[in-house]
């Protein structure tokens, strides 16, 4: 078929003999991979990573709250009770 167009562009990814020639296309900056620590062994590992290589911890959002010292729980647990005492008490004046 002479003059065949099948809407499809000409491969001109190949040279004369047909063979493949590697891409120039430098490497995208949004590919960049992260590295974070590693919240058991401070290791450096990816940011996609569940398991730590190096110390086998298993890396996940609720562990690392877990975690936590004790005395930053009972703080916070603290703080949010006086603000929803405040509140409560606050709302129960309003209509008393």
């Amino acid at each position: 078929m002479v003059g065949f167009d099948d809407g499809y562009p000409d491969d001109s990814y190949s040279n004369d003999s047909g063979e493949w020639q590697p891409d120039d296309w430098g490497d995208d900056p949004d590919d960049e991979v992260e590295e974070l620590s590693c919240p058991n062994c401070g290791a450096s590992v990816y940011e996609e990573t569940q398991q730590c290589p190096h110390c086998g911890d298993w890396i996940t959002p609720l562990a690392a709250a877990a975690r936590r010292p004790i005395w930053i729980r009972v703080v916070g647990g603290v703080v949010v009770f006086c603000f929803l005492y405040m509140l409560l008490a606050g709302i129960v004046r309003t209509f008393w």
